[in-house]
């Protein structure tokens, strides 16, 4: 089974018998097992649209195609951070935005980066924003469905970064995974019937 991802809607969904079934989105397994508190996901829509740019922008940065002229002063600020972490750490960038499914326990998401730092490979989730307790949740879910990488969270501020190692929760994306299942019970049939062929 191969996961397949369509903008409108940020939907990932697999293919059965001519049918779609829809995949949880790392996000959607957190929301919808209370990991994220619904008060951490009240964030004003500028701010959302400039962690959105902000990301658009340190992808261009990767591909050597950025241009300050590109984006807002804001996101600009970010974008130097961006720039001063490549450019004081041993850097080699070896996926991007690349989708992630994991088989076994049946969801999908798009990792930010996978990056060798300084020598250790690790899975990088890039933030604009504040530290919340699901961030290493979510990159945990990652991990359990990219392979057995280091991960850590890149926070970028206006005026500095943050590179902050974690360790994966044991047995969380599991737990996520069966509550999520247990609400969906005919699809989730469908996809273990699928695999078994």
């Amino acid at each position: 089974m191969e996961a397949k991802y369509r903008e409108e809607g940020h939907t990932y969904f697999v293919e059965c018998n001519g049918k779609e079934i829809i995949l949880p989105s790392v996000t959607q397994l957190m929301r919808t097992t209370g990991v994220i508190p619904q008060s951490d996901f009240e964030i004003p829509a500028r701010y959302a649209e400039l962690g959105t740019e902000v990301h658009a922008m340190t992808e261009l940065v990767d591909k050597g195609m950025f241009y300050p002229e590109f984006c807002s002063e804001e996101a600009l600020l970010y974008v130097l951070q961006y720039q001063s972490f490549l450019e004081e750490n041993d850097i080699e960038i070896l996926e991007s935005e690349q989708i992630i499914f994991n088989e076994e326990l049946l969801y999908a998401g798009r990792l930010d980066r996978l990056m060798r730092i300084n020598g250790p490979e690790y899975i990088i989730d890039i933030k604009t924003g504040g530290k919340y307790r699901w961030h290493i949740r979510q990159l945990t879910a990652y991990q359990k469905a990219r392979g057995n990488y280091r991960i850590a969270d890149l926070y970028l501020g206006k005026w500095e970064y943050e590179l902050i190692i974690q360790e994966p929760v044991q047995g969380i994306v599991e737990a996520m995974s069966v509550c999520y299942w247990d609400a969906h019970p005919q699809a989730y049939k469908q996809l273990r019937k699928e695999q078994e062929k």
